[in-house]
């Protein structure tokens, strides 16, 4: 698949197909150029450019998780200005999937658990944002009871998922001796 970077934009302009998704993964994936590109569309773009780009990315940043990792302090700040769920949601399960940079926890901790306690975010956020934090307290456990504080509070008004991943949260901070 060749195209010129006008090209590569226009596609998001349109919905995507599961395998068009699948072939711009796989391109992404093999160019820097391009998914730096995807960036820029996702943070630059109209809200359907950037679900359609946060789509492909979700995928392409699991191949390629230091690339993302580069672009994380700006789709954050986009996240927050734009309050595009889709991208939140892509982004959270991107975070979940991939290995964190050591230098990324502290701000990767501070949002999941932001994005946790906002009542507005999708139970799927939410859920991730708790997926990632088991994975955090594995190297710093020191942050168990802040967190089983937090999964703790969710169990009230959690849906069969949310409830889920705060059950497997807290069963791993009892293992863990706290």
């Amino acid at each position: 698949m060749n195209f010129s970077i006008t090209a590569f934009k226009s596609l998001f302009s349109k919905r995507l197909s599961k395998v068009q998704v699948t072939e711009l993964v796989c391109v992404v994936s093999d160019s820097k150029e391009l998914f730096d590109e995807l960036i820029y569309i996702i943070i630059n773009g109209n809200k359907h450019e950037a679900f359609m780009g946060s789509w492909v990315l979700q995928y392409a940043a699991i191949e390629q998780p230091d690339w993302f990792y580069e672009h994380l302090h700006d789709l954050l700040l986009i996240i927050e200005s734009k309050r595009n769920e889709s991208v939140l949601r892509c982004i959270t399960r991107i975070i979940w999937k991939t290995p964190i940079p050591k230098e990324m926890d502290g701000i990767v901790t501070q949002k999941c658990i932001e994005w946790i306690e906002n009542k507005e975010n999708p139970i799927a956020v939410k859920a991730f944002s708790l997926h990632t934090l088991s994975k955090i307290i594995e190297h710093e456990p020191a942050l168990c009871n802040e967190i089983r504080y937090i999964a703790e509070s969710v169990l009230p008004y959690a849906s069969s998922g949310l409830n889920n991943a705060a059950e497997k949260l807290l069963k791993k901070i009892r293992k863990m001796g706290y």
